[in-house]
């Protein structure tokens, strides 16, 4: 009886098949890292444009006025999130301050908690220091009234300012990415230098999360993915010092970003 002779594979062969594999993970490992990043990024979109919904729906009810930064003046709040809503969950001051912020003011429109989660961004309780708690989308200064001091503009931190304030409403960001625990107050000098990498407050990534870029929502609802070079264009400027007008002779001057200040034509 002629025994058949069975062919196995060589240890060079092996090797080949091996080092194909390897380069085509190579390949495709990236492409699903960035097709998965893409799926976030449209959630993310969704997210912001329930928000922006919500906000506009709030502006209906209540004499054409966006939301106010949070219930309260610069120096206290003293109303508290309820069970189920994002107080309770993003905080403002302390670990174990729940504070009425937008988020709860427009609560009702959007009922829904995890929809100021940024899916790219995740729990942010798991980050360190002041970090922890903090919400991952950033509410315009200069539309809650919170910031209108420093574009120039008299105080108005417990009212939001009108629909009729705000000069350019498809070109003024309303709501945008951002990871901080103050996003009830954030601004053009805020974002500008946390999307640099300059901020010590807030890493680079969590203020661009998708393909070094940040999702928007503008003051007239509709939503829009930017780069964020294009969002900071030429307003670089990184100083400290608050424009006392809107008409800001510095070409760089931050607080005059047409992108976040809603008071410039």
């Amino acid at each position: 009886m002629q025994r058949r002779k069975v062919r196995a594979f060589t240890l060079i062969e092996l090797l080949v098949v091996i080092a194909i594999i390897s380069i085509l993970a190579a390949i495709l490992f990236p492409v699903f890292a960035r097709a998965r990043e893409s799926a976030r990024r449209a959630s993310c979109l969704s997210n912001l444009r329930q928000i922006g919904l919500g906000m506009m729906q709030y502006t209906q009810d209540y004499d054409e006025h966006y939301p106010t930064a949070f219930p309260g003046k610069h120096d206290g709040n003293t109303q508290w999130a309820k069970a189920g809503m994002p107080g309770m969950r993003f905080s403002v001051e302390t670990l174990n301050n729940h504070s009425v912020t937008w988020m709860d003011v427009i609560f009702p429109y959007v009922k829904s908690v995890e929809v100021f989660i940024c899916p790219s961004v995740g729990d942010t309780r798991e980050l360190s220091g002041h970090q922890q708690n903090a919400a991952t989308y950033a509410y315009n200064g200069g539309i809650n009234g919170y910031d209108n001091d420093r574009y120039g503009r008299p105080l108005n931190n417990s009212v939001g300012n009108t629909l009729a304030s705000v000069q350019r409403p498809a070109e003024v960001a309303l709501v945008w990415d951002y990871t901080y625990r103050y996003n009830h107050q954030s601004n053009a000098k805020s974002w500008t230098t946390a999307a640099t990498g300059n901020s010590a407050n807030v890493p680079v990534q969590f203020a661009t999360p998708h393909f070094e870029g940040a999702n928007f929502t503008f003051a007239d609802g509709h939503v829009k993915w930017l780069k964020n070079t294009a969002a900071i264009g030429k307003y670089r400027n990184t100083s400290p010092t608050f424009i006392t007008k809107p008409d800001c002779n510095t070409s760089d001057c931050v607080w005059y970003n047409p992108l976040f200040n809603p008071f410039v034509d």
